[in-house]
């Protein structure tokens, strides 16, 4: 399983076992839903702080430090 489907079965599952948890009332199973989204939305975050990291590397190297030779 690519990691993309385990985020989206994190998130989804997740919102399910708390709705569930909501309308069952049943505390565990909420409390797990949560457990899910949140590990799914540090997944999310994580890649997206991989992809932004990966944009900023060429630029820095272009840009150079400004002087004081004026």
């Amino acid at each position: 399983m690519s990691e993309k489907h385990l985020i989206i079965f994190l998130l989804t599952a997740g919102v399910a076992a708390i709705a569930y948890g909501m309308l069952g009332k049943n505390n565990y199973v909420f409390i797990a839903g949560i457990v899910m989204v949140v590990a799914g939305y540090c997944m999310i975050r994580k890649d997206l702080k991989k992809s932004i990291s990966r944009q900023q590397k060429p630029d820095a190297s272009d840009s150079s430090a400004p002087s004081d030779e004026e």
